[in-house]
């Protein structure tokens, strides 16, 4: 099987509008990586070839996502000229992150990005990186969309020597954003009005562990996956044995409807849910004042019993692998 074939039905198995599922990828087919190449308009992609010595695919896959560029001459190359030779092999490159460490991940991301600001690197080319990463892993329609996966772009773009001013100043913007309640960091605080009027903010609120949904009422989109969540054998599961607790707020709303409740806004099929959902209208301002930011809405977190961030942005079926 050749590599890019491989990559395209590897990536039939992820393409979720959120994070990438979790997979299992057998040994047999991590051993095609050694030796095969990508083709893309006419060049094939000169594949790392990994050390026999590495036997799991955990291993071989943080090898190969360290070394995939090692091999490719960027002076040979102009990114632009050679768009979709570019888009191919960064899309396989991508496609093997949920299997590497995410040390590994970074260490190859930062590889790429150094190599292509070599001075005997075509000078358009870490460009041209820069707009396919965005492309790719920010832009809410792609399969691979993905914004752990970006930030670590942004952390090496921001800061590369090769960009302009005002190019590193746009992927320091982002990184920034990105910044606001990342996993392993304490989600910021707010106040909301639940829909029997308590005022509370986020803090005081007891829970093992608690997903947080923002989300605007008026959002298709929004309506869908909370009707997903509502749906979710899982998810209702953990409620039920308490495990966990949710909490949907309207954000900005009590600057859209003030004196509304979310609970007005949410559709019928997930009204039936206020028994064991908790809905509020956010009285803080949240987007308004930079506390969160969302590139799409829902903005899905799961906190643990200290309010820090476990997990961000993720598709309601990974909600199993997640307890």
């Amino acid at each position: 099987m050749k590599v890019s074939q491989y990559f395209r039905n590897f990536r039939t198995k992820i393409e979720k509008p959120y994070f990438m599922k979790k997979f299992i990828i057998s040994f047999f087919l991590l051993l095609t990586f050694a030796s095969a190449t990508a083709q893309a308009q006419g060049r094939t992609f000169p594949m790392p070839e990994i050390p026999s010595e590495l036997k799991t695919p955990k291993d071989r896959a943080n090898y190969l996502v360290e070394h995939y560029w090692d091999n490719l001459e960027f002076k040979m190359i102009s990114f632009f000229a050679e768009k979709m030779f570019l888009e191919q092999a960064f899309a396989d490159f991508v496609s093997l992150f949920p299997i590497a460490d995410t040390a590994s991940v970074s260490k190859g991301v930062a590889t790429l990005v150094e190599r292509a600001s070599r001075k005997n690197s075509t000078s358009t080319n870490l460009y041209a990186i820069a707009e396919t990463a965005e492309k790719y892993l920010f832009e809410t329609q792609s399969p691979l969309y993905n914004e752990e996966y970006f930030y670590l772009f942004t952390k090496y773009l921001s800061v590369a020597q090769s960009l302009s001013r005002g190019k590193k100043e746009v992927f320091a913007a982002y990184k920034r954003l990105l910044d606001l309640n990342a996993p392993e960091t304490k989600a910021n605080n707010f106040t909301f009005r639940t829909t029997k009027g308590k005022e509370s903010d986020l803090y005081s609120v007891k829970a093992k562990k608690l997903l947080l949904i923002l989300y605007d009422p008026e959002c298709d989109h929004c309506m869908e996956i909370m009707k997903s969540l509502v749906e979710n054998p899982d998810l209702k599961r953990l409620i039920k044995k308490k495990k966990v607790s949710v909490l949907a707020v309207f954000a900005d709303g009590i600057e859209q409807s003030p004196g509304d409740f979310a609970l007005n806004y949410v559709s019928d099929e997930i009204k039936k849910l206020v028994v064991s959902w908790t809905f509020a209208i956010d009285t803080t301002g949240v987007f308004e004042n930079q506390l969160y930011w969302a590139n799409n809405l829902p903005a899905i977190y799961l906190l643990d019993k200290t309010k820090t961030v476990r997990k961000r942005n993720f598709s309601p079926n990974q909600i199993a692998e997640l307890f």
